[in-house]
């Protein structure tokens, strides 16, 4: 469900939705300048980049774009490896 989404941000969100690339958790919170959260989880040990600084896959590369994608509509979007990190992304945004 869209939560308590205005139709616009539901709109959007909608059409951000590809499937593909698309962020593993979402907390639907307003905080400050942003609409809500958007994390891509990974397990941890997992490097996101290649030595040249190009993404590891092209997968990792959509999720790179939805991310890029996601803050520029006014969203807190990120990657987090591993639980520790994914922690300290929802705690700082949820401070």
């Amino acid at each position: 469900g869209a939560g308590k989404l205005t139709m616009g941000q539901a709109t959007a969100l909608k059409a951000l939705r590809s499937g593909r690339g698309f962020p593993d958790l979402v907390i639907y919170e307003p905080r400050g300048d942003y609409y809500g959260l958007f994390i891509e989880l990974k397990q941890d040990g997992t490097n996101l980049f290649k030595k040249n600084g190009s993404p590891t896959t092209p997968h990792i590369a959509e999720q790179f774009d939805m991310i890029y994608r996601l803050n520029n509509r006014g969203y807190r979007a990120a990657f987090a490896v591993g639980f520790d990190e994914a922690k300290i992304v929802i705690d700082n945004y949820l401070k």
